[in-house]
């Protein structure tokens, strides 16, 4: 087990350092050809239609990695093989249904939105059904403990496609770039990025999966799926809101700020990533073979690593915010002190571990997604409360706060759970 997770985090690490690479150049070029504006508009219709993705997947995703790491372990090829095919059906169904509502929604009501145009977030919204397979074929390939290969097509091929289509607008393009045009090669990135995914996924598929015929367990599933669904769309509300009320409250130009801020700051957390995409999987199949005991040992290791490695992260970008944001344009150094209060409250949540990994891969997904609601309302409140006053400052602050007293609370679940603390202390 731990050679595997050893090979598999390496792995992963590896293609996340190309990835993060590829990324931060898109990241780059956006911000340039775009300005702070037209960022900002682009970078909200992408957060919205993120945000209606969610309900979309059904929590699926969260139940296929959990799922089938158990079912390879207890062999169950059929019951693998008709769980991918039910959750491909309602996240298509869904998908399409959910971005068709929303468009309308957008139709009728254009001011909630600010004064995005309403021709961006209904690209954006175009891709659903694309991203919402994709997160399918992710967690699967997650599932058979294929974290490297889960990643590529995200990692790699979307952005490094998408660099290549920048290029060629700013190259070779008559029109000035705008989010609207933006989105739209993000969209023809994205499409062959899941056909990539998808050629890899049968690839990957063992062999006595491809020769089982298909087994159901639809209300199992439905049951099981449900709460990760909740959970899932807390997690996205949280995730996402503090981008959503600057849109609407504030500015595009204010948006893009916020929106560079909010990707500098998740440099801290790539490490947490990769060592979670790796493990989830591995704590599920130790939880459902009752090693709770090789469990305890491999969550509290991994804490320590990630702390420790996700550290200077942190420091950098607190200390040379300016610098750093002054690579996407002067006019994005104006997030320096948001940035510096999200990279501090990234790596205080690093010494708590993830603990709402460890209760949602053990069957209690239901304390997650409530601590996740919790969580939600608190930041939606602080939001609310600070960012009149400092504006994405106060964004930034209150956003940080209640990541922090999330990560207590999950903690606190997880020992009230499972019976040990996985923090970087012990």
């Amino acid at each position: 087990m731990r050679r595997r997770l050893t090979r598999d985090a390496v792995g992963a690490f590896g293609l996340r350092v190309c990835g993060l690479g590829l990324n931060f150049l898109l990241s780059l070029l956006l911000a340039r050809l775009l300005g702070a504006g037209e960022y900002g508009s682009y970078a909200f219709a992408v957060s919205l239609a993120g945000l209606v993705g969610v309900p979309a997947l059904m929590g699926m995703d969260k139940l296929l990695m959990r799922q089938s790491a158990i079912y390879v372990a207890q062999a169950e090829w059929g019951l693998l093989r008709g769980l991918l095919r039910r959750a491909n059906q309602a996240a298509l169904v869904l998908a399409l249904g959910l971005g068709l509502v929303a468009g309308g929604v957008v139709w009728w009501t254009p001011h909630m939105i600010g004064i995005t145009p309403p021709q961006t977030v209904w690209l954006a919204l175009g891709l659903l059904p694309a991203l919402s397979l994709t997160r399918l074929r992710q967690a699967v390939l997650r599932g058979l403990h294929q974290a490297a290969r889960a990643q590529l097509p995200e990692m790699v091929t979307q952005p490094a496609v998408f660099v290549l289509l920048l290029l060629c607008l700013w190259r070779f393009g008559e029109l000035a770039p705008t989010a609207t045009s933006a989105l739209a090669l993000n969209l023809l990135a994205s499409t062959g990025a899941f056909i990539h995914g998808a050629i890899l996924l049968r690839k990957a598929f063992p062999q006595p999966v491809r020769a089982s015929s298909h087994a159901y367990r639809t209300d199992d599933w439905l049951r099981g799926a449900l709460p990760l669904m909740a959970l899932g769309c807390v997690q996205a509300f949280n995730a996402q809101i503090d981008l959503l009320l600057i849109g609407v409250l504030l500015s595009p130009e204010q948006t893009g700020l916020y929106a560079v801020a909010l990707k500098g700051a998740a440099l801290v957390a790539i490490v947490a990533e990769v060592v979670n995409t790796v493990l989830a999987p591995a704590v599920a199949s130790l939880h459902a073979s009752g090693e709770s005991g090789r469990l305890q040992r491999m969550m509290a290791r991994s804490t320590r690593s990630v702390f420790l490695l996700s550290l200077p992260a942190g420091l950098v970008l607190t200390v040379f915010a300016e610098r750093f944001l002054a690579l996407f344009g002067a006019e994005f150094v104006g997030g320096a002190t948001a940035l510096a209060i999200l990279s501090i409250g990234q790596v205080s949540c690093m010494t708590m571990g993830s603990a709402g990994l460890l209760l949602t891969m053990t069957g209690h997904e239901r304390d997650t997604a409530g601590a996740f609601a919790l969580g939600a309302l608190s930041n939606l409140a602080l939001i609310l409360l600070f960012a009149p006053r400092w504006g994405i400052n106060g964004v930034a602050f209150g956003k940080g706060l209640s990541l922090v007293a999330l990560h207590l609370f999950l903690t606190w679940r997880v020992r009230r759970r499972l019976g040990f603390y996985a923090t970087a202390l012990n």
